[in-house]
C-alpha cells in the first residue's frame, strides 16, 4: 500500500474515530444522564417529602411547647385557686364509689374517706349544671377542663373526685379513675411521674379522648404522702389550626400529608387524613397492591427511628404499589415518615412517583436534540478531514519516493549519492542527515577511548569486591556472638575473634577435625552428640538449633545457644554452614533461680491461702473494673455455693444480678475516696452484714484493687436492738405512769361532779316542766326547752361514759407499767369470757357487718387467769376485726376450741378485711404503734393485749393476706389435772 494511501487512511481514520467517539460518548452520557436525572428528580422529591415531614414535626413541636406552656400557666392558676379555697382534708366517714377504669370500663367498688377543700366536701357531683368546688372556677378562668383526683390505694390508682371533664353521656366523669398500669401492661406515665413527686406535662388519654394535659401531685398535711392530683387540660382535637395546616399541605402534584396513631388504642388509626374524610378510621390491617401490610411497616419504621437531641428530625421512608378506586393499574407511591413521640403521632408525607415523570421526559428530549446536532457536526468534520488529508499526503509522498531511490543506490555501494530535497523542514532535515551518514561510513577507524573505558570498569569492579570482603571481615570479627564458617562435613573453615577468645587460642583448623571434636566438647559426650546431629541436619539443608555446655578456660562449664544455617550455591548444593552461638550461662542461672523462687513463693502462697481461708468472714479481692479476682472459702460457701467459682465475673452481676454497677456501691466509693469505707446491709432473710472495703495500692501509690470484707453481725445487731427496746419500754413505762397520774386527777373530779349534776337536774326538771306548762315552750341554752329536756340526761350519761373510758385508758397505762406484777387468781372458762365480751361489743358488730358468727367449742378446758383481763383481750381483737372491714358485706367469725396436742385453750378471730402488710406485722405489738392515728388510735391496745397474754403464759399469732383478711389466734395453757 502506497504511503499516500496510508496517510489518507490515517488522517481520515483519526477524524472518523474522533467523531464516532464524540457521538458515542454523547449517547453514553445521555443514557447515564437519563438515569442520573431520573434519580436526582426522585431524590429531590424525597427531600421535599422529608422537609415537609420535618416541618410538620417542628409545627407539632412548636404547638406542643406552646400548649405545654399554656398548661403550666393554667396549672399555676388552678393551684392558686385551690390554695385560696382552703386546705385539703379528709373526713373519717367513708364514701362508697363505683370506680370505673377509664380504659377498660371495668367497675370496682371502693370505699374512701370523704374528701374536701377549705371546710366543704367535694361530694360526688356528676351534674354539669350543679356547681363543683375549685374545678368550675378554674375552667371559667382558663378554659379547658380541670379535675381533682383522690388516691384510691397504695398502688397509686387515681379517682376523679371532682371534674369538669364530661363523659359520653354529657355528665361529669366523677368516679372514673386512672389505673397505675395501662391495658398493655406498661406503667401509666402520668401516675409514674406523680408518684415520684413530679409534675407531668404532655399528651394523655382522659376518660374518652386525648388531651394536652398538666398533672401536679397533691400531698397530705405533713408532705409525707401523695393523696391526689390536680389536673388541667384541653382536648387534642381543639388544635384545629394545626390540623388544617397539615391537611392543606400538598406533596408534588397529588400527594398529601396524613397522621397515624402509633401505639395503644389509636394504633393504625387516621388521626389526620386527607381533607379529614377518614379521621378516626383504623387502617392497621390495610394492605398494598402486592399484599404487604404497609401501614404496619410504616408504624414499625417510625417507632424504630432514633431520637435526636439536635434540631434535625429523623426520617424514614416506605415505597409501595397503590391502586386508587377507579384506576386500572397500581401506581408507585413513596412516603416519608417521622415519629412525634410526645403526641404518639406517626407523620407521613406521601407522593406518587409518576407525578414527577414530565420533568424527566423534558430532560430526555433535550438530550436527544443534543445528540442529533453533535452527529451533524461530526459528519461535516469527516468531509473536511478527507479533503485536507488528500492534499497533505500528496505533498509528503513525492519527496519520500525520491529518497527511496537514493537509498537503494547507497545500498548497492554507491556512496557518492546526495539528496537534494525541497519541502517541509522535516524533509530537508532528512536530506541533511542522509548526507552526513554517507560521509561517516567512509571513515574506518578504531575508537581507543572505548577500550580505555572498558578497562576502567574492570578495575572499579575489583576494588568494590575487595571493599565488600573487608566489610564482611569487620562484621564477622567485631560481633559479640560466637560465629564460625564450617564445611558441609563439619570441619572448621574459619572462626571469628569472639569464638577464638572464648573457647581457645589453639583451635585446630585441620580439615580432618570436625567442629564437635574441638577441645571445648572433649569431655561432654552428650553435648558432642547433640552438636554433631545439628551440624548434619544443617548439612542436609535444614536450619538447626541446639543448646549445649562447653568447657571454659576457667575450668567451669558455660552454656551456649547455637544455630547452624546452611548456605547453598546456584545449584542448590550446600557449600558452607554458618554457625552462630550466644552465651546463655547467665540466663540458665536466672532460670534456675526463678525455679527456686517459684518453689519458695508457692509454699508461701499456700500458707497465705490457708490463712485467708481459715478466716470465717468473707474476703473478696475486686479489680478497678469491678471484676472478682479472688475469694476465700467462707465467701464461696456464703455467696457462690450454687454459682461456682466467681473469678473473672462482675461483682454486681454475681451478688445482685445486675447488668451495671450499683448506685451506692461501697467498692466504687473506696476507689473514689482512697479510704476505708464501711456499710451496714440487711438481707431479705433477716441477716445483717457489716461490710468494709480496703484500698490496695501499687508501688506508685495508685489504687489497683479493693478488698471487700463482709461479717455476719446479725446476732450483735439483734442484741443491741433488744437492749434499745428494753430501754425504750422502760422510758415509756415512766412516761405512762406520769401521764396516768396527771389525767386521773381531773377525771376523778368529773366522775365526782357528774352524778351530783345529774341529781340536781332531776330536781330542776320538775320546776321547769311546771314553768313550761304555764308559759309554754321557752329557750334554754339557745335551744327550745322541749328539745333540750330529753337530751340533757343523755349528755350526763355520755359525759360519764367518756370519763369512764378515760379512766379505763389510764388503768391500761398503769397496767402497762405494772406488767410484771400480774397474779393469776381463778379458773377461766373461755366460752363464758367470749359470750360476755360479745354482749359488750354487740352495737359495734351491728354497725360494722351483716355477717357475724360465733362457734363455741365443746368441753374446752379451763385455764388459770383473771377473767376481766381475758375479756379485755377478746374485746380488743373483735373491735380491731370490725374496724378492718371495708364494707358491711364482709364477715367476722369468732370460735373457741381445744388443742389437745399442745394442751391449750384457743380463741380465734377471723375477718375478711384488707389484711395487714408484712412491714406492719413486724411492729404491730409495739407500744404506741398504730396505723389509725387520724381516727384516734393510741397504739396501746394490742401492746396491752400482748402483755396480758404473756402474763397468762399464752401465745398470740397473726396470719394475714392482703385483700383477703386476717386471722388472730390466742392460746392459753389449760389446768393440769392431778390424781
Amino acid at each position: 500500500m502506497h504511503i499516500r494511501t496510508q496517510i489518507n487512511l490515517l488522517a481520515l481514520g483519526m477524524v472518523v474515530l474522533t467523531a464516532f467517539t464524540i457521538v458515542g460518548v454523547a449517547i453514553y452520557e445521555k443514557m447515564v444522564l437519563h438515569d442520573d436525572v431520573q434519580e436526582e428528580i426522585y431524590h429531590l422529591a424525597d427531600r421535599e417529602a422529608e422537609k415537609i415531614v420535618q416541618n410538620v414535626y417542628l409545627m407539632a413541636k412548636a404547638m406542643q411547647a406552646s400548649q405545654e406552656e399554656t398548661m403550666i400557666h393554667n396549672l399555676r392558676v388552678a393551684e392558686k385557686i385551690f390554695h385560696e379555697a382552703g386546705p385539703l382534708f379528709f373526713k373519717s366517714q367513708q364514701v362508697l364509689w363505683q370506680a370505673r377504669n377509664q380504659y377498660s370500663g371495668k367497675i370496682v367498688p371502693v370505699s374512701l374517706p370523704a374528701m374536701g377543700v377549705g371546710g366543704a366536701l367535694l361530694g360526688q357531683n356528676s351534674d354539669p349544671q350543679c356547681p363543683s368546688l375549685v374545678v368550675d372556677e378554674v375552667t371559667r378562668l382558663v378554659g379547658g377542663t380541670c379535675t381533682i383526683f383522690q388516691r384510691m390505694n397504695e398502688e397509686g390508682d387515681m379517682l376523679r373526685a371532682a371534674t369538669t371533664v364530661v363523659n359520653d353521656e354529657g355528665r361529669r366523669a366523677v368516679g372514673t379513675y386512672i389505673p397505675r398500669t395501662n391495658p398493655d401492661g406498661k406503667e401509666n406515665p402520668v401516675i409514674a411521674k406523680i408518684l415520684n413527686g413530679e409534675t407531668f406535662v404532655g399528651r394523655a388519654y382522659v376518660v374518652n379522648d386525648w388531651y394536652i394535659t398538666a398533672y401536679q401531685p397533691l400531698w397530705d398535711a405533713g408532705k409525707h404522702r401523695i393523696v391526689g392530683i390536680l389536673y388541667v387540660g384541653i382536648k387534642s382535637k381543639e388544635l384545629e389550626a394545626l390540623r388544617r395546616s397539615i391537611m392543606d399541605i400538598v406533596v408534588g402534584k397529588t400527594g398529601y400529608v396524613y397522621v397515624l396513631g402509633a401505639t395503644g388504642g389509636e394504633r393504625g388509626c387516621y388521626l389526620i387524613s386527607k381533607d379529614g374524610k377518614r379521621d378516626g378510621e383504623n387502617i392497621w390491617e390495610e394492605r398494598d397492591d402486592a399484599g404487604r401490610p404497609f401501614i404496619q411497616n410504616i408504624i414499625g419504621k417510625a417507632l424504630s427511628l432514633p431520637r435526636k437531641a439536635s434540631a434535625a428530625t429523623s426520617v424514614a421512608s416506605e415505597r409501595y404499589p397503590w391502586k386508587n378506586p377507579g384506576e386500572s393499574n397500581p401506581r408507585s407511591k413513596k412516603v416519608a415518615i417521622s415519629y412525634f413521640a410526645p403526641w404518639d403521632w406517626v407523620i407521613c408525607a406521601g407522593y406518587y412517583e409518576d407525578d414527577y415523570i414530565d420533568s424527566h421526559n423534558h430532560v430526555a428530549s433535550a438530550l436527544d436534540d443534543m445528540i442529533a446536532k453533535v452527529s451533524h457536526v461530526a459528519f461535516l468534520a469527516i468531509l473536511v478531514a478527507l479533503l485536507f488529508s488528500t492534499a497533505v499526503a500528496r505533498s509528503l509522498s513525492i519527496p519520500l519516493e525520491k529518497a527511496v531511490d537514493v537509498f537503494q543506490a547507497v545500498g548497492r555501494g554507491q556512496l557518492d549519492q546526495r539528496l537534494d530535497l525541497r519541502g517541509p523542514v522535516e524533509i530537508q532535515g532528512l536530506s541533511l542527515a542522509f548526507d552526513t551518514m554517507v560521509s561517516n561510513l567512509k571513515k574506518i577507524t578504531a575508537s581507543r577511548d572505548e577500550l580505555n573505558r572498558e578497562i576502567e570498569v574492570r578495575i572499579k569492579a575489583e576494588q568494590d569486591h575487595r571493599e565488600s570482603e573487608r566489610r564482611f571481615q569487620a562484621i564477622f570479627n567485631q560481633t559479640f556472638q560466637y560465629m564460625a564458617l564450617l564445611a558441609p562435613d563439619g570441619s572448621v573453615v574459619e572462626l571469628n575473634q569472639a569464638a577464638r577468645e572464648t573457647f581457645s587460642s589453639e583451635i585446630p583448623l585441620s580439615p580432618d577435625t570436625a567442629f564437635w571434636e574441638g577441645p571445648w566438647l572433649r569431655d561432654l559426650s552428650e553435648d558432642q552428640q547433640r552438636v554433631e546431629q545439628a551440624v548434619r541436619q544443617a548439612a542436609g539443608g535444614v536450619f538447626a538449633r541446639v543448646e549445649s555446655a562447653y568447657a571454659h578456660t576457667e575450668d567451669r562449664l558455660r552454656y551456649v545457644d547455637a544455630s547452624f544455617k546452611p548456605v547453598a550455591n546456584e545449584d542448590g548444593e550446600v557449600v558452607y554452614l554458618i554457625a552462630e552461638g550466644r552465651d546463655i550461662t547467665e540466663r540458665k542461672a536466672t532460670e534456675q533461680a526463678l525455679r527456686d523462687n517459684e518453689s519458695r513463693y508457692r509454699k508461701l502462697y499456700l500458707e497465705f491461702y490457708g490463712l485467708l481461708n481459715a478466716i470465717p468472714d468473707t474476703l473478696t479481692l475486686i479489680s478497678s473494673d469491678f471484676k472478682i479476682i479472688w475469694t476465700n472459702e467462707a465467701s464461696k460457701n456464703t455467696f457462690y455455693e450454687k454459682s461456682g467459682d466467681p473469678s473473672g465475673q462482675f461483682c454486681y452481676a454475681v451478688w445482685h444480678n445486675r447488668s451495671e454497677p450499683c448506685m451506692d456501691c461501697l467498692v466504687a466509693r473506696c476507689f473514689g475516696s482512697g479510704r476505708t469505707e464501711d456499710q451496714l446491709v440487711r438481707t431479705p432473710n433477716g441477716c445483717s452484714w457489716g461490710i468494709k472495703a480496703f484500698p490496695m495500692r501499687d508501688e506508685k501509690g495508685q489504687i489497683v484493687s479493693v478488698i471487700h470484707l463482709a461479717s455476719d453481725i446479725t446476732e450483735k445487731i439483734r442484741m443491741r436492738e433488744e437492749t434499745e427496746r428494753s430501754g425504750r419500754l422502760a422510758s415509756l413505762g415512766q412516761l405512762a405512769a406520769g401521764v396516768a397520774h396527771e389525767i386521773n386527777n381531773p377525771n376523778a373530779l368529773i366522775l365526782h361532779n357528774i352524778p351530783i349534776l345529774k341529781e340536781t337536774w332531776a330536781d330542776v326538771e320538775a320546776i321547769l316542766d311546771e314553768f313550761q306548762a304555764r308559759n309554754g315552750d321557752f329557750p334554754l341554752g339557745r335551744l327550745p326547752y322541749s328539745r333540750l329536756r330529753g337530751q340533757i340526761p343523755r349528755m350526763y350519761e355520755q359525759t360519764l361514759e367518756s370519763s369512764r373510758r378515760i379512766k379505763g385508758i389510764v388503768e391500761d397505762l398503769k397496767d402497762f407499767v405494772r406488767q410484771g406484777d400480774r397474779r393469776v387468781q381463778e379458773p377461766v372458762n373461755i366460752n363464758g369470757v367470749v359470750e360476755f365480751a360479745l354482749r359488750l361489743v354487740a352495737n359495734t358488730i351491728r354497725c360494722s357487718t351483716d355477717s357475724f358468727s360465733v362457734d363455741y367449742g365443746e368441753d374446752v378446758p379451763e385455764f388459770m387467769g383473771m377473767p376481766q383481763r381475758i375479756e379485755q383481750v377478746v374485746i380488743n381483737l373483735i373491735m380491731n376485726a370490725c374496724q378492718a372491714l371495708p364494707d358491711r358485706r364482709c364477715a367476722v367469725r369468732v370460735e373457741t376450741l381445744y388443742d389437745a396436742e399442745r394442751r391449750m385453750s384457743l380463741v380465734r378471730v377471723r375477718d375478711e378485711g384488707d389484711g395487714i402488710p408484712q412491714e406492719t406485722l413486724a411492729h404491730i405489738l409495739e407500744p404506741f404503734f398504730t396505723t389509725k392515728r387520724q381516727q384516734g388510735g393510741t397504739g396501746l391496745g394490742l401492746s396491752i393485749v400482748a402483755s396480758i397474754i404473756k402474763d397468762h403464759r399464752g401465745t398470740i399469732d397473726f396470719d394475714s393476706t392482703l385483700g383477703l383478711g386476717t386471722t388472730v389466734t390466742v392460746a392459753f395453757p389449760v389446768i393440769q389435772e392431778t390424781v
